[in-house]
């Protein structure tokens, strides 16, 4: 839920993820972060923190139906 200017931030987690199949016997990579942001019309800032390391926030802006970044790893 937003709150009256917009506005949101939550405990979750955030599981890397990488390429070929995930193994039977593989641990789940969760790390613990907090998720806040604003939203604007149809613009969202989102701020992925990692509350178990001292590294820099994750800024993101997402814009409801802009095009994504979707690129192939090589």
């Amino acid at each position: 839920m937003l709150d009256r200017r917009g506005r949101f931030s939550y405990s979750g987690t955030y599981s890397l993820e990488h390429g070929g199949p995930i193994r039977m016997d593989e641990k789940p990579n969760a790390r613990p972060v907090r998720y806040a942001g604003v939203v604007s019309g149809k613009t969202m800032k989102l701020t992925v923190t990692f509350v178990d390391a001292n590294e820099e926030p994750e800024v993101f802006t997402l814009v409801l139906g802009g095009p994504g970044r979707v690129f192939k790893c090589r």
